[in-house]
């Protein structure tokens, strides 16, 4: 069973990459054939999602599903600090 703070985690990288390609969860809720409030709820937590879901959501996002744990658990390892930047 997935945490709640690791649920939040992925949620927050699926509305980033949502944001960064300029869709919403609207958009995502039809391209995996829900209702945007169940999606909500998936991403929520309030509703257990289907074993499948995370994969169903990497693949119309067309990255890896280890993207979304990457991005979930260390957005460092994703976004490296540039030169110069404070780490």
């Amino acid at each position: 069973m997935m945490s709640t703070l690791s649920r939040m985690r992925v949620s927050e990288a699926i509305e980033g990459l949502l944001d960064a390609r300029g869709s919403t969860k609207r958009w995502l809720a039809g391209k995996l054939g829900l209702t945007p409030s169940a999606l909500s709820r998936y991403l929520d937590g309030s509703r257990p999602a289907p074993v499948d879901f995370y994969r169903r959501v990497a693949d119309v996002l067309q990255v890896p599903e280890a993207l979304l744990c990457a991005r979930a658990g260390n957005d460092r390892e994703l976004n490296p600090p540039t030169a110069g930047a404070a780490a």
